[in-house]
């Protein structure tokens, strides 16, 4: 892991972390709180705080080596830096969820396959036009279903 070869930041973030005054923690609360605000804002209210910290300290320590640069203001830097963590967790997020939903869609339609491969007919549950309609044909598959293959899917009985 790399050190950082600034002192400064190293004060910075011990007072971020363990603040000694009354200034220290009012400075602490509030960084802590913009970090709180824009995880809540991206919907990771799961995440925590010191997370997107750690993983912003690491990032400004490895800009700062490569580029051999001063900063002027760590508070600065590390909030847009933490901003830039909390956009690209939420992508990440949204990027399973749309994977989750395109993957139990797919499921789904196999299913829905299989079971008009073994009845012989459409069952045609994704194309329903209400929650009725819906339930009418699911009650009419599993009728079929049991009536069909009765020790197979002996669980679908009422």
């Amino acid at each position: 892991m790399t050190k950082p070869t600034d002192k400064s930041l190293q004060t910075y973030l011990s007072t971020l972390l363990k603040p000694k005054t009354p200034e220290q923690v009012k400075q602490s609360n509030y960084f802590f709180a913009y970090i709180k605000r824009s995880l809540q804002q991206n919907y990771l209210a799961d995440v925590d705080a010191h997370e997107v910290l750690d993983e912003s300290v690491l990032r400004l320590i490895r800009y700062m080596n490569k580029h051999k640069t001063e900063v002027k203001s760590y508070e600065a830097i590390l909030k847009r830096i933490s901003l830039n963590v909390i956009r690209e967790m939420s992508r990440k997020q949204k990027l399973k969820q749309r994977v989750d939903y395109h993957t139990i869609q797919h499921t789904l339609s196999q299913l829905l396959h299989e079971i008009d491969k073994k009845l012989g007919q459409q069952s045609n549950l994704l194309d329903v036009a209400s929650l009725a309609e819906y339930e009418n044909q699911r009650v009419k598959i599993r009728k079929s279903l049991v009536s069909k293959f009765p020790q197979e899917y002996s669980f679908l009985r009422d």
